[in-house]
């Protein structure tokens, strides 16, 4: 049960009157004696007063109850109680837009989540024993708490996320609490395709604002891609600032221009963290400002052509090596090109040749396919490719590239944990060495053999992607994640992997026995950055369509009745005293 009427401070001062009562019947007076020297001035003998300048403590008569009950009566009928259980009356799921827009500053320096704070506190102070939910809207809704007596919803409203995703959050309130009344607070108005949105509660304290933001930031080849968007109906000058080397760009953005801005770097540039800012007067959003990049492992693959080659073979191997920097050739390797049959402990390309005598290569008009869901053949293209192969080999492994039904490329996993690639080509009766196919298919390779050092895929990521890291151990079972915000989490790891979904934006640090890792998140969804479409917005709440099973039991008017009886029998009591005793 809860006493919903007392939760209301105010309501509690019209007890102060039951105070007041039993300090009236306390402090008593007696009267003094004087002399006189004949009593027929008096008509009739007085009774002392009971009250006065004295304390007087006595036994409390029979009215002193009845006028407390009666006061104590009123007060409650005043205050308004509801006698309710939490299951009689329908629960509030309240949902909080997470997201970075929520920090903007309106136009009196205050944030949207300021703004929204005093509607929503005095929403809750309607009916302070309801039972509330929580609900974050982000990326990925979620449920918060379920009890605001023991929640410090403000503490946990961070306002952080890349977005706020309003549509999954309604129907995880719908999934979780379907009785539930919902109230949204966020910065715009609801959308008119929300389903049944008439029904749902909305406090919505966003104002259109100007706002200028980097969308996008990339780095590879010795230069930095840069793109900025002005979310604003005015031109708008702003400057993008590039350290380390404090090279500015000064900028002139038309009214939702989006325009690219290319950065040249230096080695030492390339090899060391960079922080791309956006500098602007008609701003008022922090987290779209600003992006760090960290530099991503560019190390070379060590690569060994063993013996048993041919000369095209090798020829064609060097050339596409010394071409593609990501490879430099040593004696100890990361990756070995060899003929079938030779063992090693690195990665393994195995060149599939003819056999002098057994087998001849045949060059045919088969269709050459590309399996689309594998990094190794990400971007290429068999466009002209004419691809001469051993007939009838039998290549272990997943298929990336074919010729007809033949597999000419596959790639297995051994169980050591290293990559085979099986390569069927014969070069002197193909043109694949001169054509776009050969030099991205190394690119690729590269790439991939890079992802699996220790450490983070990619170490440069956006919000909603997925972190993949590869441990220096198998052993590994837990990782420590160190948040921008200072907050850390635990994290899985199992076979010396771990995939996880990007902390938010920010430097985040991985950290676990004798390995340690950062990685640079950066927002992902640009529309966040878009003030324009924010706007005041407030509407009550309706009732679920199952209300009625809902009863609310008021007893102001039944305590109101009560008090009133408790007063006639009073004044009947005091009617039928004798006059003296009064």
């Amino acid at each position: 049960m809860t006493l919903t009427g007392w939760t209301n401070s105010w309501n509690l001062f019209a007890l102060t009157a039951l105070l007041l009562l039993v300090l009236l019947y306390l402090f008593q007076r007696h009267a003094r004696r004087q002399r006189t020297a004949t009593l027929f001035l008096w008509d009739r003998p007085e009774v002392p007063p009971r009250s006065g300048a004295r304390w007087h403590f006595r036994r409390f008569p029979l009215e002193f109850y009845l006028e407390a009950l009666a006061l104590a009566l009123l007060a409650a009928a005043a205050a308004g109680p509801f006698f309710t259980t939490r299951e009689e009356y329908p629960p509030l799921a309240v949902i909080l837009d997470n997201s970075f827009s929520m920090r903007a500053t309106a136009g009196n320096g205050e944030t949207f989540r300021t703004l929204a704070l005093p509607e929503l506190r005095r929403r809750l102070e309607e009916l302070p024993g309801r039972r509330i939910f929580w609900f974050a809207a982000g990326r990925t809704p979620r449920l918060l708490a379920d009890d605001r007596n023991r929640f410090d919803f403000e503490r946990a409203w961070t306002a952080t996320e890349d977005t706020a995703d309003l549509t999954a959050a309604l129907a995880l309130v719908r999934r979780t609490v379907p009785e539930a009344e919902i109230l949204v607070v966020t910065d715009t108005p609801p959308p008119e395709n929300l389903q049944n949105v008439e029904e749902i509660g909305w406090i919505s304290a966003g104002q259109s604002r100007p706002n200028l933001a980097i969308v996008n930031a990339r780095q590879g080849d010795g230069r930095l891609l840069a793109e900025v968007v002005n979310c604003s109906p005015l031109p708008v000058p702003a400057r993008l600032i590039l350290t380390p080397g404090n090279a500015e760009h000064p900028l002139m953005l038309a009214p939702g221009e989006r325009r690219k801005v290319v950065f040249r770097l230096s080695p030492e540039q390339t090899a060391s963290r960079l922080q791309l800012r956006l500098s602007s007067e008609m701003d008022v959003l922090d987290f779209d400002n600003e992006r760090i990049l960290l530099p991503e492992d560019e190390t070379p693959i060590l690569v060994r052509i063993q013996s048993g080659l041919s000369d095209t073979a090798r020829q064609d191997l060097e050339a596409v090596l010394n071409a593609a920097t990501g490879f430099r050739q040593a004696l100890t390797a990361e990756l070995e090109v060899l003929p079938p049959g030779q063992p090693s402990d690195a990665h393994r390309l195995i060149w599939h040749q003819p056999v002098p005598g057994r087998s001849r290569p045949t060059l045919t008009d088969e269709p050459i396919i590309l399996s689309p869901d594998h990094p190794l053949t990400r971007g290429l293209s068999p466009d002209e490719l004419h691809w001469a192969a051993v007939p009838d080999i039998r290549l272990p492994g997943e298929t990336l590239i074919s010729r007809g039904a033949d597999p000419v490329l596959t790639a297995l996993r051994r169980l050591d944990g290293k990559w085979d690639f099986h390569l069927n080509l014969q070069p002197e009766s193909s043109n694949l060495a001169r054509r776009p196919l050969w030099p991205a298919l190394f690119w690729n390779l590269a790439a991939l053999l890079r992802a699996e050092r220790p450490g983070a895929e990619s170490r440069n990521l956006r919000s909603g992607d997925l972190v993949r890291l590869r441990l220096p151990s198998s052993k590994t079972d837990s990782l420590r994640l160190l948040l921008p915000d200072g907050t850390e989490q635990l994290l899985p790891a199992r076979s010396g992997r771990s995939t996880f979904l990007a902390p938010p934006p920010g430097i985040s640090r991985i950290e676990a026995e004798n390995f340690q890792e950062e990685i640079a998140v950066s927002p992902g969804n640009p529309a966040e950055s878009d003030l324009r479409r924010c706007a005041p917005f407030l509407r009550d709440g309706m009732p679920p369509a199952n209300r009625g099973r809902h009863t609310v039991h008021s007893w102001s008017p039944l305590l109101l009745l009560a008090a009133i009886l408790v007063l006639a029998l009073h004044q009947i009591l005091i009617g039928k005293k004798p006059e003296g005793a009064r």
